[in-house]
């Protein structure tokens, strides 16, 4: 987002980008699209890297 430094925008990135892998359909059967309509904000918590 706008006025993020770059750490803060990458984390969010990686988790939108990690929620909508999980809100794939037919995750792991083939080619398809990323659930990129995914309430990915819950999940942030979830899958950022611990330090």
């Amino acid at each position: 987002g706008a006025g993020m430094s770059l750490r803060d925008a990458t984390m969010r990135a990686r988790g939108f980008v990690r929620a909508a892998l999980r809100a794939a359909p037919g995750l792991g059967k083939g080619n398809g699209p990323l659930g990129i309509h995914s309430d990915f904000l819950p999940y942030l918590s979830a899958v950022e890297p611990s330090e």
